[in-house]
């Protein structure tokens, strides 16, 4: 006998410590009924107008297996019993193959483009705020040649990764990931930063812009530089940094021109280089070095280590979307990377809702997020239901 749906009642809205009175049970509902109602059509798989099962009954599943961290096979199981009309894994992966790479792309892109539609004209995104650029690996043990897959750092056994770039929001409560694209062994970094900095800027006033080591270079300097956009990253420690930090106490700023060629006799030349300041800081771990465009005064320079670690707000974000992720070992590139955006929409879609509530039901700053990633999901799928069933 199967389970019956579950109710917004039975999924612990009702045991959650200090949970708000009806009115605030219902605004919550009909938040949900909103996002459903604007984000589902655009997620749409090619089914025959008689189809057994919908685009809908897809993505519950789907929500239903990544908030369990399964595979589609056995998710689709466990979530037979509590829904009538649920597509087994392989009708899943089916349909998901009738779509290529480029589809899911121009899908996805659509869906971020409403979700922060919904952020902006609710007054969520105003202001300067800061970013994290950064990359997140899909670990790949297979055969190195497979298209998309790049090297990676050692870890677990693998060398190889689906990688992936993104540019998020790193404010507290409003950590948006705000475009999410693919990266191939023939991406260089400086277009990958361009692309994610000109579609960031279409959306919100960018304050400044965190980036890693692994961005340290004169074009990528040289084109946020130009952009009037600020920057903060870590310095490598190469020759020259080491060189011209020898002996130099904490807190100072270093003017530093990068695009050094080396000259004849071991003389340094530049080569249209770019002006930036090179920091010294110092924790308990000794001293650190910054690269930036930021306005420095010598003395001032640790107020950077504090500032710097915001862009741990994109680590949070990383983490989050591994919860929203569906397993999979499909070798299917398409499939992977509609795993791989469909965990974005979902965690998109997680801090929204909070961000709703926050602003407009307790209208005030949360220490955490009220949903946790399990409940939001359970209400979002349980939402389709009444949506369903005209409720």
């Amino acid at each position: 006998m199967k389970e019956p749906n579950p109710t917004i009642e039975s999924i612990g809205f009702n045991n959650i410590k200090g949970f708000p009175k009806e009115k605030r049970k219902t605004k919550i509902r009909n938040y949900f009924r909103t996002l459903r109602k604007e984000i589902y059509p655009h997620i749409k798989f090619k089914m025959r107008h008689n189809a057994k099962y919908s685009s809908d009954d897809i993505l519950d599943l789907l929500t239903h297996t990544a908030l369990n961290h399964d595979f589609t096979n056995n998710g689709s199981k466990t979530f037979g019993f509590t829904r009538e009309n649920s597509p087994d894994g392989d009708t899943v992966l089916y349909h998901m193959k009738k779509h290529s790479a480029a589809d899911y792309i121009r899908m996805f892109n659509k869906v971020n483009y409403r979700i922060l539609w919904m952020a902006q004209n609710r007054g969520l995104l105003k202001g300067k705020l800061d970013v994290a650029i950064d990359f997140t690996d899909q670990l790949y043990y297979g055969k190195k040649d497979t298209p998309m897959i790049v090297g990676t750092k050692p870890q677990r056994g693998a060398h190889y990764a689906y990688k992936y770039a993104t540019i998020n929001i790193v404010e507290k409560g409003i950590r948006f990931t705000l475009l999410a694209i693919p990266k191939s062994q023939l991406v260089t970094m400086m277009h990958i930063v361009k692309t994610l900095i000109e579609y960031a800027k279409t959306k919100i006033d960018i304050g400044t812009v965190y980036l890693d080591r692994g961005f340290y270079s004169k074009d990528v300097m040289r084109y946020l530089d130009e952009n009037d956009i600020k920057f903060l990253m870590p310095a490598p420690m190469n020759k020259r940094i080491v060189r011209v930090t020898e002996g130099v106490a904490a807190q100072t700023v270093i003017p530093l021109k990068i695009g050094i060629i080396q000259g004849r006799r071991g003389k340094e030349r530049f080569k249209d280089p770019v002006e930036i300041n090179l920091v010294v800081t110092e924790d308990s771990y000794g001293k650190r070095y910054f690269a930036t465009n930021l306005n420095v005064i010598d003395g001032y320079g640790n107020y950077l280590l504090k500032k710097y670690k915001k862009r741990w707000g994109i680590e949070t974000s990383y983490r989050m979307k591994n919860i929203f992720r569906t397993r999979t070992t499909s070798k299917n590139y398409a499939i992977r990377l509609f795993m791989f955006l469909f965990s974005v929409c979902l965690y998109n879609l997680w801090v929204l809702i909070n961000a709703f509530v926050e602003a407009f039901i307790f209208k005030k700053a949360l220490k955490k997020p009220y949903l946790t990633a399990k409940v939001f999901g359970a209400i979002l799928i349980s939402t389709g239901f009444y949506i369903d069933n005209g409720g």
